[in-house]
Parts: C-alpha cells; sequence; structure tokens
C-alpha cells in the first residue's frame, strides 16, 4: 500500500524501489461526499505522495503503462509500472 511505503523505505533503505499497481493509481485524489473522484483534484494524492518520497529521501522516478499483451501474454490489461531509483546514471530505464 502507497500509505507504508514510507516504513519500508525508512527501515530497509533501498536504492530502487519498484512499483506495480492498476492505471488508476496515477489519479488517485480526493473522494466527494458520495465517494466519487472529485474530477479537478484528480491524480493530486498520487503526486503529493510521489515528491514526497522524492524530496524525502533523495529518490528519482520514473513511470511507465504497460499492455501484457505488448509482452506476449494472452491478455491487453494495462499496468502502471514505476521506479524510484537513487542510483542515476548507472542506467537503470524502464
Amino acid at each position: 500500500l502507497a500509505a507504508h511505503l514510507y516504513r519500508y523505505i525508512r527501515i530497509l533503505d533501498p536504492d530502487y524501489i519498484m512499483i506495480e499497481n492498476v492505471r488508476e493509481f496515477k489519479g488517485w485524489g480526493p473522494l466527494d461526499e458520495n465517494k466519487r473522484p472529485v474530477k479537478h483534484l484528480k491524480g493530486i494524492h498520487f503526486e503529493r505522495w510521489r515528491n514526497f518520497i522524492k524530496s524525502h529521501f533523495g529518490y528519482t522516478d520514473e513511470w511507465r503503462m504497460q499492455c501484457a499483451a505488448d509482452f506476449g501474454a494472452r491478455t491487453s490489461r494495462t499496468r502502471l509500472f514505476g521506479i524510484f531509483s537513487r542510483k542515476v546514471g548507472e542506467g537503470f530505464r524502464l
């Protein structure tokens, strides 16, 4: 869970963190009183979460949408993949 990633970073202090989630994760934001997303605030929680990890723990990040069918799977399911990295310039890219 995104809210628990901070604990793992503090304890494990990894150089790289790989994330896989549903594509809608990038639109993570507040809900209205009917539990529906607030359209003009779509993605605000995701961006705050991402920026907190980068600024407090010294990571850079990169994100990509990948379709399983592009890698030989018999499904067109699209997933969001991200990486946080402290090793800038060592050639790791999504």
